[in-house]
């Protein structure tokens, strides 16, 4: 499942949509069936990733937020951090500033807990846009 995920992030930075999603859906049946939580939640955060990106908002946010409530109680402060950034992203392209603010600082708050500077500046930039 870990492996289909990864390669599911890879057609979506070469920008192919289709088999992106092809492989964000068998990654996640898989995980639900192998019962990989982490693997799941990481497939649902570069899908609605994904998502934004062709502008389909409101299922970006669905994938998101499902994958911040699995990770929620696994302690999983990275992957945590990025579902929280992608939110704040999908938030700030449907116009929300406040609820974008929110995600973002939230995910601010981890990735500087977890001692990960590029993912702060990250952040940082996002915030400012």
């Amino acid at each position: 499942a870990f492996l289909i995920q990864l390669l599911a992030q890879t057609y979506t930075h070469l920008g192919n949509a289709e088999r992106a999603t092809e492989l964000y859906e068998r990654a996640i049946a898989f995980a639900e069936e192998s019962h990989y939580i982490q693997v799941k939640a990481k497939a649902l955060i570069g899908w609605g990733q994904l998502l934004r990106q062709q502008g389909d908002l409101d299922a970006a946010i669905r994938n998101l937020t499902m994958a911040l409530a699995l990770l929620e109680d696994l302690g999983a402060q990275s992957d945590l951090a990025e579902a929280q950034f992608q939110l704040g992203l999908t938030h700030q392209a449907q116009h929300n500033a406040a609820t974008a603010q929110t995600y973002l600082a939230a995910a601010m708050q981890n990735f500087e807990g977890i001692q990960a500077p590029c993912q702060v500046a990250k952040v940082q930039t996002a915030q400012r846009s």
